[in-house]
């Protein structure tokens, strides 16, 4: 029975539509190691089927491979973009599933290029250092470049499957990338365990047992320490829907809600999500300048997305009012949702080209931190929290980060679920806490160590009070800065293949 069940399990993988329909399977499942279903485990599997075979692959059957399987995991992971395209772009259905099937193409071509870059240069090298050495190099290599190729979009890096993982503890010490880097390297060594099976048994298990042994150590090092200096906050989560949010005649029902439910509130901080005035701010003046009275007299600071003019540029902005001070503009903006490029040519095709609020201009990269009272607060507008140089830089001297958004652009889909487990990697990375505020959900607070203290459900209307507590001392990835901390991450494997390139071939 084993050996007819082995035969026909051949004859099904020697069928080229079934080993297709595999692999987009295989690439698909990665998804489920993310939130929200949080299977952080099933990055392995989808991994090792992927690369199993790669080294005997030519550089057409390696485009061919890589594609399949990323289109299956872009597909799975970020299809909701056409909610965003379709519900709220007001493109016809047939369009939005175009436009979001071109961006998946798009990205899987671009995830495709670390096995190109694997088998261009790497294919004849020894079996153990293409799996061991060469692929967590390329695929390295491959999400660095997606931090800033084309604007950047480092979403569904490997590395955030495993927020709930054990794998976790390396990302207060190198950063989220070590963890990518590392998937691949067991990936690696769980291939080379079914390609050369026993031989290889004793290097994989000693791998392993250090692997095992030095995350936990490391789980247990407390990089940095609660102080005694706290700050009571609460969160405004007014769950309106996208399609109303601009209309004139929400406006004033919006602004009320905000105003009045401030006003019961005693917290140190209150804070309202992304864009949260649907207006300009010289638009409301008067309306801002009653919110920072009446919060004066509590001696209560107020922090608002809005967006602010100043001569002919529009901000995507958060405004301290109150007995709090400063503003932030957002640095980075979304593509299509902020900024339409190619402009001159797009405007007026189609209402996704035509939103309210997608011309705004970019902050700059060295605003001063907000401050409420002895705390400093760093920002993070929406689409900023996935990049950590952004984050980094906004830290220096900061006691917790807090990031705006209105995710109600995803609707009811996973996006509002992978954009709070990337919020979370940061705080983990940083040592510090970090206070999410949403229109629609998910808000939360999070602590220094990633845990969620107290959220907000999507689509929840109402408010989250918290106290959160200030952080003595740094990380050493917040010490050392994403950019170095890849170069280190990087150097070890580049080292170690300028070290079998440069030694003599057995022929010589």
């Amino acid at each position: 029975m084993t050996a007819q069940l082995t035969l026909m399990f051949e004859r099904l993988l020697a069928n080229r539509f079934t080993k297709l329909f595999i692999t987009v399977l295989a690439g698909a499942s990665l998804v489920l190691a993310f939130a929200p279903f949080n299977y952080w485990y099933l990055v392995f599997p989808g991994l090792i089927w992927l690369v199993l075979p790669l080294q005997k692959l030519n550089i057409r059957q390696t485009l061919k491979r890589g594609l399949v399987f990323n289109i299956g995991f872009y597909g799975a992971g970020i299809s909701w973009i056409h909610i965003s395209v379709h519900r709220f772009g007001e493109a016809p259905l047939w369009l939005s599933i175009f436009l979001t099937s071109i961006l998946i193409f798009l990205l899987s071509l671009f995830s495709t290029t670390a096995l190109l870059i694997l088998n261009h240069f790497f294919s004849k090298m020894n079996q153990r250092i293409y799996f061991l050495v060469a692929l967590p190099f390329s695929w390295l290599f491959m999400e660095w470049t997606s931090t800033w190729f084309l604007t950047g979009f480092p979403w569904l890096n490997l590395a955030y499957s495993q927020i709930n993982s054990p794998l976790i503890s390396l990302a207060p010490l190198m950063g989220s990338a070590a963890i990518s880097l590392l998937i691949v390297f067991i990936a690696g060594i769980l291939s080379l365990l079914i390609l050369e099976g026993k031989s290889f048994i004793r290097f994989a298990s000693f791998s392993m047992i250090f692997i095992v042994g030095s995350l936990a150590y490391t789980a247990q090092i407390p990089w940095v320490h609660p102080t005694d200096k706290t700050l009571s906050i609460s969160l405004i989560q007014p769950n309106i829907s996208q399609d109303k949010k601009w209309k004139i005649e929400e406006r004033i029902k919006t602004l009320e809600y905000f105003r009045d439910t401030t006003d019961t509130l005693d917290a140190q901080l209150v804070i309202w999500p992304e864009g949260a005035v649907p207006a300009l701010a010289r638009s409301v003046s008067n309306y801002l300048l009653n919110v920072d009275i009446k919060a004066r007299k509590k001696s209560q600071a107020v922090l608002t997305g809005i967006a602010v003019l100043e001569g002919d540029d529009i901000y995507n902005a958060t405004l301290m009012l109150g007995s709090g001070e400063g503003k932030y503009y957002k640095q980075h903006l979304l593509p299509f949702g902020e900024f339409v490029p190619f402009e001159s040519v797009l405007r007026g095709l189609i209402a996704l080209f035509d939103l309210p609020m997608s011309s705004f201009s970019e902050g700059s990269d060295d605003q001063p931190l907000l401050t409420v009272g002895d705390w400093n607060i760093a920002m993070a507008l929406c689409y900023e929290i996935i990049f950590q140089d952004i984050v980094a830089n906004q830290l220096e001297g900061a006691d917790v980060l807090i990031t705006l958004s209105n995710d109600a652009w995803f609707g009811d889909s996973l996006g509002a679920y992978q954009h709070l487990e990337i919020a979370r990697m940061r705080a983990i990375e940083n040592g510090v806490p970090v206070i999410r505020a949403t229109n629609d959900g998910i808000s939360a607070v999070i602590d220094h160590r990633g845990k969620i203290q107290a959220k907000l459900v999507k689509f929840e209307k109402g408010v989250l009070s918290q106290t959160i507590t200030a952080i003595d001392g740094k990380t050493p990835f917040r010490n050392l800065g994403p950019a170095l901390s890849f170069l280190i991450l990087l150097s070890i494997p580049a080292l170690v293949l300028m070290f079998e390139f440069g030694r003599p071939s057995k022929k010589d």
